[in-house]
């Protein structure tokens, strides 16, 4: 579509993309009421602070997009350099570009991430990633410029991309979880902003010295920058926390065990549990699960919602108590507030159903 609208002026794409991207945002904050952003549940607990291997995380995602984003921002600029292509054309090739990427997802990462796992996955798309910018100035026309760009750039992107976050999350605990992932979109933000300056100075210098053939060619070194970090981590902590994990759970399983002979529960009375018999059925009758005819199901639900607490201490069992109680909040919150979007969906929202077809017309 940017190439097709370039027709018009080289600026009239840039304002086309800034007015879809104000329309969106406009439509999001009058009409999706599930935007809103939850009240924040009461801080009964203590965040735990970011381990190493969060901040190794945060440091990676920056680093591993760092190159990427040369591809990203200046490519066209590239292809109209030292090609002389049309500008239309070029917006075709970056859509084909697309096109091979998204396959990629697709269809390769997932086939990758059964065989290989997360680690290796995210490894392997950074080397393909480097292989690709620094081969593709190789290509002396713009067919196998892509053919060594799209397969194995695009493609390495997208398998780090994809693995990226599970492997973030994977290194993060239920405490520190929502606090990580966000930074770690803000860092990939970051790079966004960062990358296209530093690149913008690199293309400007090969212009000039008439070395524009190797502008990807340091983009693609710096991708050995986060595979030897990775590959370090991943030998000489990594590996051996994932094994450590296993061990530590098997542990605390264990002495829990030992301890249920020490950890007393409190003992409920009848009417301990008649008054919450009662209390309970009233609560959900109120909120219409029409628990009699019911009541296997709802069992399931309470024994899914209320896992089971540690006992190693009274300290971590009132941890989790607390975290327990936030995350059912947050959940309430949430819940409260889709219930609430779906309501207006199908109440006929008049000004949004207009809108949509509108949209879906044009």
């Amino acid at each position: 579509m940017g190439g097709a609208l370039s027709v018009y002026g080289i600026r009239t794409p840039f304002f086309v993309a800034s007015g879809v991207a104000a329309l969106g945002l406009m439509v999001t904050l009058v009409f999706m009421a599930n935007t809103i952003p939850p009240k924040r549940p009461p801080n009964s607990g203590t965040s735990e602070a970011l381990t190493t291997q969060n901040k190794l995380s945060l440091l990676l995602n920056f680093i591993y997009a760092l190159p990427y984003t040369a591809e990203i921002t200046l490519c066209g600029q590239y292809l109209l350099l030292r090609f002389g292509m049309a500008s239309n054309d070029v917006g075709n090739f970056v859509a084909l570009h697309g096109l091979v990427a998204t396959l990629n997802s697709l269809f390769v990462f997932p086939f990758v991430l059964k065989r290989v796992g997360l680690y290796w996955t995210w490894s392997l798309g950074c080397a393909m990633m480097g292989i690709g910018l620094g081969i593709c100035g190789l290509g002396e026309v713009w067919y196998m410029f892509l053919l060594l760009m799209s397969p194995l750039a695009g493609g390495g992107f997208g398998l780090a991309l994809n693995a990226n976050n599970p492997l973030v999350d994977s290194w993060t605990s239920p405490y520190t979880k929502a606090k990580v992932m966000g930074m770690s979109a803000a860092v990939f933000n970051l790079t966004m902003a960062i990358g296209p300056m530093i690149w913008g100075l690199w293309l400007d210098y090969c212009v000039t010295h008439d070395h524009i053939q190797y502008f990807f060619l340091l983009p693609g070194i710096c991708c050995v920058i986060p595979l030897v970090i990775m590959a370090l981590a991943y030998h000489c902590s990594f590996k051996t926390a994932i094994l450590q994990r296993a061990d530590k759970q098997r542990l605390l399983l264990a002495r829990e065990k030992e301890h249920e002979i020490c950890w007393t529960d409190c003992e409920p009375t009848k009417d301990d549990t008649d008054r919450l018999g009662a209390e309970v059925g009233a609560l959900l009758a109120r909120k219409h699960y029409n628990w009699p005819d019911h009541t296997d199901y709802v069992v399931s639900t309470v024994d899914s919602f209320f896992p089971s607490l540690p006992i190693r201490s009274v300290e971590v069992h009132m941890k989790a108590y607390g975290w327990l109680s936030r995350r059912s909040a947050q959940h309430k919150e949430e819940w409260e507030t889709f219930a609430c979007a779906e309501d207006m969906l199908e109440s006929g929202d008049s000004k949004l159903s207009n809108i949509l077809n509108i949209a879906i017309t044009v």
